[in-house]
């Protein structure tokens, strides 16, 4: 499922159109019939919670994992600098630490980074996490190694597929519009410098409700559509095969170790494309739709 949900807003629960043709493929042409209260759907509904969820548990551990090393090199440093004093050397040489731009030993850094990471680049659009390196040539969108480990969970559970089903023409454009979201989230509850979970309301939940697409009535018989999920759909939709053979392959470099895929499954059909939301009624955008051209 977590392939065929990929072409609109990532907090979407899969219908029956989108399940359907999964079950056929898998079970074969017509053997199960779902419909929108039988187990089959339920159960897939749990299982895409469970997917999300995996996002924002990848960009926690990423955070951490920068932290962790931060401290390591620390320390590391310290040992050397004493080793090379007990050897009475007077000219030590070391890392110039104020060329580092933030200390995440200390909460104080922690939270100047985070800081920095939502705060916006100026064009109206994206925030310094999206960005590997926002002023160079080579910029690299969703490049950063936050949501490259983070997006990287998927491609792990790829790995956990037989290796018909892991196949795919489609981009994964789903998750990795769940991966930038998941990210952004975490660094949110970071901005002390220290990790603070969220409360039992609604409001600070990682939910639909408070990060999917939404619409709003903006007269009589007007809506317009704001997008949070989908705010970068148009722009990974316009990637070429070179951007996302790249993005692909640096996010591949953090995929878990020891996944393989399993044995071919018994049965293997056509895929469908999902479905997007029905839109007829949205007459309008609160933005609109735009791409960033560069990668």
């Amino acid at each position: 499922m977590r392939l065929s949900c990929s072409a609109g807003d990532p907090w979407l629960p899969p219908t029956v159109d989108d399940i359907q043709p999964q079950m056929d493929r898998v079970y074969g042409q017509g053997k199960y019939v779902v419909n929108a209260r039988d187990v089959w759907t339920h159960l897939l509904h749990y299982r895409c919670h469970d997917w999300r969820r995996m996002f924002l548990d990848f960009a926690m551990r990423a955070f951490k994992k920068q932290i962790e090393a931060a401290e390591e090199e620390v320390i590391e440093n310290a040992q050397k600098k004493e080793a090379q004093l007990s050897q009475g050397l007077d000219d030590i040489q070391m890392p110039d630490e104020e060329n580092d731009a933030f200390d995440l030993t200390t909460p104080e850094g922690i939270a100047e980074y985070v800081a920095y990471q939502l705060d916006g680049t100026g064009d109206g659009h994206t925030k310094h996490f999206h960005w590997k390196d926002f002023n160079a040539e080579e910029p690299g969108l969703f490049g950063t190694y936050l949501l490259l480990y983070t997006f990287a969970a998927h491609l792990s559970f790829l790995d956990t597929l037989p290796v018909d089903l892991a196949r795919s023409e489609e981009r994964p454009y789903t998750a990795v519009l769940m991966a930038i979201q998941a990210v952004e989230y975490m660094l949110l509850r970071w901005t002390t410098g220290a990790y603070v979970p969220p409360s039992r309301e609604q409001k600070e939940q990682f939910s639909a409700d408070n990060w999917g697409d939404y619409t709003e009535s903006v007269g009589p018989k007007k809506q317009r559509i704001l997008r949070r999920a989908t705010k970068f759909l148009k722009t990974l939709q316009e990637w070429t095969d070179e951007d996302w053979e790249g993005f692909l392959e640096e996010a591949a470099a953090y995929k878990e170790k020891g996944r393989r895929n399993r044995r071919i499954s018994s049965r293997a059909s056509s895929r469908a494309s999902s479905q997007a939301p029905d839109e007829d009624d949205v007459i309008e955008e609160a933005e609109e739709q735009f791409v960033i051209c560069r990668r």
